[in-house]
C-alpha cells in the first residue's frame, strides 16, 4: 500500500466518521457487506465505483455538524 493510498484512506476516514448515517446503514443502501464498505473508506481496498457511490449517499443526506469539545464550548462561552 503507497502512502498516498494511506493518506488517502484516513481522509476518507475522518469524513466517513461525520457522516450522518451509520456504516452498518450506508453498506445496506449500497448493496454491499459492511467489512467491504469499511475497508474501501479506510484505504485498504481500492473501489473508485463503491468510494463515488459512498460520497453521492454522504453528499444526498442532511449534514450534522460534529460535537463541538469542552473546550471549544468553554471557549464560545469565554467569547460571548
Amino acid at each position: 500500500m503507497g502512502l498516498s493510498q494511506v493518506i488517502n484512506g484516513r481522509a476518507r476516514a475522518k469524513t466517513y466518521r461525520r457522516a450522518p448515517i451509520t456504516d452498518t446503514e450506508a453498506a445496506k443502501q449500497l448493496g454491499v457487506t459492511r467489512g467491504h464498505l469499511n475497508m474501501v473508506i479506510n484505504g485498504q481496498r481500492e473501489s473508485r465505483s463503491l468510494t463515488a457511490r459512498y460520497n453521492a449517499l454522504i453528499e444526498s443526506l442532511p449534514s450534522t455538524e460534529p460535537s463541538k469539545t469542552k473546550g471549544q464550548k468553554q471557549a464560545q462561552k469565554g467569547a460571548a
